[in-house]
């Protein structure tokens, strides 16, 4: 199964409503998802209605990072799953057949054993603090080479980075600091959405 999205906007701890507006409004509908990842509770359902309110008024699917029961009370169109969290199955049995469940992978082994969901984020691509040593554009290319399934890249992406990944076999970008960090979050999404739209 294809996706449709082709940037992913994963939230940082302190999302701009805003900013991710405006990065939404920038893009076709259908190319964007956001996920919505917040590690604190309370935060996370504080934000999940008006990011879902967000993601409907622009065409752009929401996935929950982890968390299936808010997911299904929400009316997620899918659900991204850590490494170490629930299964695909389950994430299937709570959000439907149809659901969109990536899951979050860091090398072709985990690619190759990841065939039953739609779709997987690897990373990470570049270099980020804490997330070990990065793939670079030739070490993606080697993961995502034979992948059982679409491939979007994960980790320090930008959108001068972008076309090389396309060219190399990935079906699509995620990125938190590119921007929601970004001077411009329309300009910034749109830049890094347009390799993979052309």
């Amino acid at each position: 199964m294809s996706v449709p999205f082709v940037l992913t906007l994963i939230t940082p701890r302190a999302p701009d409503l805003a900013r991710l507006r405006d990065a939404l409004a920038a893009l076709p509908p259908g190319a964007a998802a956001v996920q919505l990842r917040q590690p604190d509770g309370a935060t996370r359902r504080a934000l999940a209605q008006p990011i879902a309110t967000l993601c409907r008024d622009h065409g752009a699917a929401l996935l929950v990072n982890d968390d299936l029961p808010l997911a299904a009370a929400i009316g997620a169109d899918g659900a991204q799953l850590p490494e170490r969290g629930p299964s695909v199955a389950a994430a299937r049995e709570a959000l439907g057949e149809a659901a969109w469940i990536g899951v979050s992978r860091h090398d072709a082994p985990g690619l190759r054993a990841a065939r039953d969901a739609t779709f997987a984020l690897l990373s990470p691509v570049f270099t980020v603090p804490g997330k070990g040593a990065p793939l670079g554009v030739d070490g993606f290319a080697r993961a995502a080479r034979g992948a059982p399934l679409p491939v979007h890249a994960l980790g320090g992406v930008t959108a001068a980075s972008a076309p090389a990944l396309r060219d190399v076999g990935a079906s699509g970008v995620a990125v938190i600091r590119a921007v929601f960090d970004a001077k411009d979050a329309a300009a910034a999404a749109a830049a890094l959405a347009a390799p993979f739209l052309a």
